[in-house]
């Protein structure tokens, strides 16, 4: 990028920049160190004394540098000619006198450039209207960023896929810390590798402007921290508050414990924490098959369906009471009614009323006569159609137009949802969220860094507080603790070999997260503003950020994470259990039918009622 020189910029920075009075801007350009050509020189500890060469880096820096008048001067310089040049770079200062500014109520500050110099130079932002922090805090950046070498410190060798050693040169990640404490974990020589690792490395390998790039040691936690904590990542912590570390190198979530131990740097990702039930399986009960059928439509539309039923067949039986009063009336004996035909004890036509029945024997045939308009009118609904007769007339025929659109509309819905219920797929629900789970009494695993505040907030929820980081932790939480459930964050299922475990257990997640936690790395408060001001460097200048190369590592889910049937299920072919209830009820009715009949035989030949010609004669001649 062009290097612009102080020469150009001097007639833009000066117009409207004047100093206040009572600290007004010095004059020092005939003490600034020259090059021949007139620019500043990069020796006598200039701010160019760490560049070889200031021709190679581009342009020409003025010996008005900083010199008479307000100016965002350092825009001049190399360090602020980069992409994303450091905020102090806009800001405007000069170099003042002392002497005067010490009657003044503004901020000046020895410089510590040019030390060599005497009287020493002195300069102020505040005269210039700019802003000091800016500078100081990038001071501080780059003093830190001038120590030879930091120390990191990694809590664990068996963290996959973020830090681990393999078992061997080319071998396989570690699964477990203990048994290689000092074989490997304690052991400098044998590398470490891991997406964090990768991401530290990246770090290394850029450049910042006018700031040093890291150079670090990765190493292990000590033994009096690691002793201390049962937690290794807070023994990590320890070991920075403690100055034995610079950097701890992990996903380190930021409790208050340890906030209150040491600095951290800003975010690198957020942990989202849910809650994992076991997957509700598929009911294959037979009540469930039974009600099927019947799931396209609520109880209370089946009881509409069974009163309308219930009216019209009512009804048709007295709308066409015309029709069929003669005949039904003669064959029951009726009270009052004289049944036509001769009468056998006098031989002429009958006039004889038949006689009156009880209240209880009347009401018999009154149901029984309603019986049958039910029966019609419940045949009509199941076959499509009410019957029709060419002697309805009027009313009757306006009743089944009535029942016909009726009939229509409810078969078409009816029909329309049937297949969907009877393929469906009832899943037996588990818990919905942890005060479900509660009321069941069940047995909760957790991070033993989550639980205090899982238990503040649900404090009846039976916890079981335990390390969850790596696939066996999950394990022995459901299988050796017991836990009917656990919470874990949604990072650590996108982690295959803990995946793997969640989908061969059964657990699926529930709701919506029950916590959160922010992931930083813990450092010493200078190198925590240094380390930041690397990564957000780093992302501004490649787009490369920690959790972007996170994303990149991980699998889809081995099992699907939420809970219900597969969307595969709903084209499974239909076999015989999608028939249970209706053959259920078949069988049923087949089965009254022929008691029906044996009944209805046997109360024949116990009474000696059995008509010549009928089959119940030819099995008596038989018999």
């Amino acid at each position: 990028m062009l290097r612009l020189t102080l020469c150009a910029l001097l007639p833009l920075l000066a117009r409207g920049q004047t100093a206040k009075t009572e600290c007004p801007c010095a004059s020092v350009a005939s003490q600034l160190p020259q090059e021949p050509a007139g620019c500043l020189s990069a020796s006598c500890d200039s701010p160019l004394s760490k560049l070889k060469g200031v021709a190679a880096v581009g342009g020409c820096v003025s010996t008005t540098y900083g010199s008479d008048t307000c100016g965002a001067w350092d825009q001049s310089m190399p360090e602020c000619q980069g992409a994303s040049p450091p905020s102090y770079c806009a800001q405007r200062w000069c170099y003042v006198d002392p002497t005067v500014c010490r009657l003044s109520e503004l901020r000046y500050e020895k410089s510590s450039y040019f030390p060599t110099l005497s009287p020493r130079l002195f300069y102020s932002y505040a005269t210039c209207g700019g802003d000091h922090a800016a500078f100081a805090s990038f001071e501080t950046l780059k003093a830190a960023s001038n120590e030879h070498q930091l120390t990191v410190v990694l809590p664990s060798i068996a963290y996959f896929p973020y830090h681990y050693k393999l078992d061997q040169p080319g071998g396989e990640p570690l699964t477990s810390s203990a048994p290689y404490e000092l074989s490997h974990y304690r052991d400098d020589s044998v590398p470490w590798e891991g997406v964090l690792v990768d991401y530290f490395a990246k770090l290394a390998a850029s450049s910042y402007t006018g700031l040093g790039s890291p150079k670090w040691v990765l190493t292990w936690t000590s033994a009096s921290s690691r002793a201390q904590h049962t937690s290794s990542w807070t023994a990590a912590v320890n070991d920075v508050a403690l100055g034995i570390a610079d950097i701890g190198c992990s996903l380190f979530w930021m409790t208050a414990e340890r906030l209150g131990m040491a600095s951290f740097t800003a975010n690198l990702l957020s942990d989202q924490f849910y809650l994992f039930v076991p997957k509700p399986k598929v009911d294959t009960s037979l009540i469930t098959k039974i009600k099927q059928p019947f799931m396209p439509f609520t109880f209370g539309v089946w009881l509409a369906v069974l009163l309308i039923i219930l009216a019209t067949g009512a009804l048709q039986v007295w709308l066409t009471m015309r029709l069929w009063w003669d005949d039904w009336a003669a064959k029951v004996n009726w009270p009052g009614y004289v049944n036509p035909g001769i009468d056998e004890s006098t031989g002429e036509e009958n006039v004889t009323p038949n006689p009156e029945l009880s209240r209880c024997k009347r009401f018999g045939l009154i149901l029984s006569r309603l019986g049958e308009g039910w029966y019609t009118a419940y045949m009509s609904v199941v076959t499509g159609g009410p019957e029709m007769d060419e002697n309805h007339r009027a009313a009757t025929r306006l009743l089944n137009i009535g029942n016909g659109l009726f009939i229509l509309l409810f078969l078409s819905a009816y029909t329309a949802n049937l297949a969907a219920f009877i393929i469906k797929k009832d899943m037996v629900s588990s818990w919905a969220d942890i005060d479900a789970a509660t009321a069941d009494g069940a047995k909760i695993c957790v991070h033993t860094v989550l639980a205090p505040r899982m238990r503040a907030l649900h404090p009846d929820a039976d916890f079981k507080a335990r390390f969850m980081d790596v696939a066996s932790d999950l394990s022995d939480g459901l299988t050796v603790d017991g836990c009917d459930a656990f919470i874990m964050e949604i990072r650590a299922i996108k982690n295959p070999s803990i995946d793997k475990v969640r989908c061969d257990l059964g657990f699926v997640l529930t709701g919506t997260a029950v916590a959160e936690l922010d992931v930083a790395l813990p450092a010493r408060p200078e190198v925590a503003n240094l380390l930041t001001y690397w990564m957000k460097t780093l992302a501004a200048e490649n787009g490369t950020t920690y959790s972007g190369m996170q994303e990149k590592i991980y699998e889809e889910p081995a099992c699907p994470l939420l809970g219900g049937a597969s969307a595969v299920g709903d084209l499974d072919p239909m076999n015989l259990s999608n028939f249970a209830a209706p053959l259920l009820l078949l069988a049923i009715f087949m089965g009254l039918a022929i008691a029906t009949r044996l009944l209805r035989r046997a109360a024949s030949h116990a009474i000696g009622k059995v008509a010549p010609g009928t089959p119940e004669a030819a099995d008596n001649k038989q018999s």
